[in-house]
């Protein structure tokens, strides 16, 4: 091959390297690959298990288990001993159990769809609980989706209002059924939102990931333990 024709390969391939290296920069972005490993491994190690024993479930006037059906979550530990997760996937009359031991409810707001547990947990360092007021920000959720556990979800902040905060990842409701009382984190690792469920507007089949902002997670556990806290909690 000639120099003219080596010149004229060579500069025919530079666009398309151009162009994987965009869409690999791009691809890793959106896969929310700038969140630092140590920041999902130590929230992977917050996440736990909440499920209802339903072998302590009522029996009915037929003397058959009311509710069979297994209801279970995704809880985040707080600091030692303590879970946070949602209030709606905890059934009052069965035996509450956290990575399969036993749980004591500290208290519940159904106003902020809020639990607090009591339980045996490792000692892990201090959560920041943190405030994001912008849409377009990279995030990640840490929950239990299905029959699966710790899984790793990675999306964006669609929108944020004064209740919750929206935003995309889960694909749909069925995919993300036991996930709710997931931890939501912003790319620093700080706890930004707990997960409460799904929202789909008409026959759109995209839904959005719905949690409890971190101004609403401090409300409740400032009323709960009566401290005052900015960012971080103990």
């Amino acid at each position: 091959m000639n120099p003219t024709k080596k010149a004229v390969a060579f500069f025919s391939v530079v666009p398309l390297f151009l162009f994987l290296g965009v869409w690999v920069i791009t691809n890793n972005i959106r896969s929310g690959e700038t969140v630092s490993t140590e920041c999902i491994r130590l929230a992977k190690r917050r996440c736990v298990l909440v499920q209802n024993n339903r072998n302590t479930a009522r029996k009915s006037i037929l003397g058959v288990l009311a509710g069979l059906e297994s209801y279970r979550g995704t809880g985040v530990i707080i600091q030692k001993n303590l879970v946070l997760t949602n209030t709606h996937i905890l059934r009052p009359d069965s035996e509450i159990l956290v990575d399969g031991k036993v749980a004591t409810v500290v208290r519940k707001s159904d106003e902020h769809d809020l639990a607090l547990l009591a339980v045996e947990t490792e000692k892990l360092p201090k959560i920041t609980i943190d405030e994001l007021e912008d849409a377009g920000e990279r995030v990640f959720y840490v929950g239990n989706p299905g029959r699966r556990e710790d899984v790793v979800i990675h999306g964006m902040i669609v929108e944020i209002d004064d209740q919750f905060i929206y935003t995309d990842g889960f694909e749909d409701i069925e995919t993300s059924m036991g996930a709710s009382g997931s931890g939501l984190y912003s790319k620093q690792g700080h706890l930004i939102g707990l997960k409460k469920g799904m929202l789909r507007e008409g026959f759109d089949p995209r839904c959005l990931s719905v949690s409890i902002p971190a101004t609403r997670i401090k409300r409740f556990l400032r009323e709960l333990l009566g401290e005052d806290f900015s960012q971080d909690y103990r």
